[in-house]
């Protein structure tokens, strides 16, 4: 359907038609001398110059009943024509309008004059005036209202003026919305803790907020509506694309400008080093910059942020280093146990030799003795020395080697445990339980203790570590049983997260609330004077499983048994 043509449109067809009629009047009298044109044919084109006239005119009134805009005539500002939608707009009836003074029409007289004034000023400087008023309605509302006006006689705009009114007050309620969200979308970059930056359109600055004024030093008075990359000249002194800029490349030449580049759906972000920031003294910065959007999808703009991580990159720095001092130490530590253990084997080898060659030598002297003295003499207090004091002796250097070597093997033992290489794989945790259970099963039956394993949930780590870890677990629950009960032994797990956690619960005589913060140090023996072992199954685990980027923790009480717990990464970790 074609679109009606604006009243006007079909004003302006009238007047031409009705020009072109005089005209053609005019130049017929002219050719008759001033004589009415009565040849054959004269009345019939006057007849049907009139009839184009009277149909037009026709097609114009109707375009003016049923308009969705208001269109109205003033004369001196005098309404005298109205529609009906400009009826509905105001309130009013045509008969309430019709000879009465626009100015009914708003609420205040600078409305009016604004209207009058500036209407006027584009009417004489180019035919039409649009402005945009309020008006008043006749209930007291107050309507937003687009005018264009035209008058009907270009030279003389006393003959009248026709206008047209359309109500944009929703769109105006819209505007003012959208103002308002604007608004306070400026009052929250305005009052957010990192320094931010908007750009609009083609890089003009919109905003720049306190803490960016802190950072550079310079008032976003001076910043807000430059243009050409001008966000960047208090950052390195010139004007030159930033992130915010490039949200357009690719990460390839992001890459090869910026360290750490990474991409979260429409955010960019890199970390780079600003010389000119603090003071000259430069700062390390992690930026993040994304394009703003309208409603339809259309691109309006684009924010970023700077962050100043000057402090941590600084932190970072002597971490590392004091992680690697520390893994030199350890190593050094390493060496001197393993060296240590290792070396003082020999001569606690060559104590115990000796103290049984002075076991046979005692043997041998004793022989000589009756031998000389007869069979059933000795020498006053020989007996006591021979039979007394020096084997006794020798027990204690038997027992002092014997400790000696099961704390050294123990070192040994641990030193290696910090040395060994891993082999991390996708560990069926079933079967591996199972095989450590059947390995222990004299021990288990010895021990009179039922050992119960649910289903556990797989990890990733080394198979040899493990093994080692739940056989602690298993020889400790075994050596603490409780008097007087069946003993008994749960395993169970669980998947948490990126995690998979295993306990080993017992309820044997459990760990009193003053051990259990020690029970992983070396050397630590609940009952030193009961029982065997070095004291260091339990810090073995505790490495292992530190190598292992798990953790390990106990929950117990005096008497009420004791729950191990060890989670290990339940995936390989990317690039393992």
């Amino acid at each position: 359907m074609s679109e009606e043509p604006s009243y006007e449109a079909l004003a302006e067809k009238v007047r031409r038609l009705e020009a072109a009629l005089a005209g053609g009047r005019d130049a017929r009298a002219a050719d008759t001398g001033g004589k009415n044109d009565s040849g054959p044919g004269g009345e019939g084109r006057k007849g049907d110059g009139k009839r184009d006239v009277d149909a037009l005119r026709a097609h114009l009134e109707s375009v003016f009943r049923v308009a969705p805009t208001g269109i109205g005539v003033v004369v001196n500002r005098v309404m005298t024509q109205v529609n009906v939608r400009a009826c509905e707009m105001t309130g009013y009836s045509r008969e309430e309008l019709l000879g009465q003074n626009s100015r009914m029409l708003y609420p205040t007289d600078e409305d009016y004059e604004y209207v009058g004034r500036e209407k006027y000023v584009q009417i004489r400087a180019r035919g039409t005036g649009t402005v945009e008023t309020r008006w008043l309605r006749k209930d007291g509302g107050i309507i937003d209202v687009l005018m264009s006006s035209t008058p009907i006689d270009v030279d003389d705009l006393a003959a009248g003026v026709t206008f047209t009114a359309l109500d944009i007050t929703d769109r105006k309620k819209s505007e003012r919305e959208l103002l308002s969200a604007h608004r306070k979308l400026l009052d929250i970059v305005e009052f957010l803790p990192d320094p931010t930056f908007v750009v609009e359109g083609e890089g003009r600055i919109i905003a720049w907020n306190l803490a960016l004024e802190g950072m550079t030093g310079t008032p976003k008075a001076e910043m807000l509506g430059k243009t050409g990359c001008a966000h960047a000249v208090p950052f390195y002194g010139r004007p030159t694309p930033m992130l915010l800029d490039r949200l357009g490349q690719t990460d390839e030449e992001i890459e090869a400008i910026y360290d750490n580049v990474a991409r979260e759906g429409n955010r960019l972000r890199a970390e780079t080093f600003i010389p000119l920031l603090n003071g000259g003294r430069g700062a390390h910065v992690v930026l993040t910059a994304a394009r703003l959007y309208d409603a339809e999808g259309n691109i309006t703009g684009a924010i970023q942020t700077i962050r100043d991580i000057t402090h941590r990159k600084q932190a970072e720095k002597e971490r590392i280093k004091l992680t690697s001092d520390l893994a030199a130490k350890n190593s050094e530590l390493e060496q001197v146990v393993y060296v240590a253990s290792h070396d003082l084997r020999s001569p606690l080898v060559n104590i115990d030799g000796y103290s049984r060659e002075l076991e046979y030598s005692l043997d041998e002297l004793r022989g000589e003795l009756e031998e000389a003295l007869g069979k059933g003499r000795s020498l006053p207090g020989i007996d006591e020395i021979m039979d007394g004091d020096i084997p006794e002796a020798l027990r204690f250097i038997r027992a002092g080697t014997a400790k000696m070597d099961t704390l050294l093997s123990g070192l040994l033992r641990l030193s290696r445990s910090g040395r060994a290489a891993l082999n991390l794989e996708l560990l069926d945790m079933n079967s591996l339980v199972a095989s450590v259970v059947e390995s222990m099963e004299f021990q288990i039956r010895e021990a009179k203790v039922t050992v119960t394993v649910d289903d556990l949930p797989p990890c990733c780590s080394d198979r040899v570590q493990v093994n080692q870890v739940f056989t602690n677990f298993l020889d400790n629950a075994l050596k603490y049983t409780a008097p007087g009960r069946p003993g008994e032994i749960r395993v169970t797990g669980r998947a948490r997260g990126d995690r998979s956690e295993y306990r080993v619960a017992d309820n044997g005589v459990g760990i009193a609330d003053a051990h259990q913060e020690k029970i992983f140090d070396i050397f630590h023996r609940l009952n030193p004077k009961e029982g065997t072992g070095e004291g260091l199954g339990l810090t073995i685990v505790k490495r292992i499983v530190g190598r292992l980027d798990g953790a390990v923790w106990v929950e117990s009480g005096a008497g009420e048994g004791s729950r191990f717990h060890v989670a290990l990464p339940a995936n390989i970790a990317p690039g393992e």
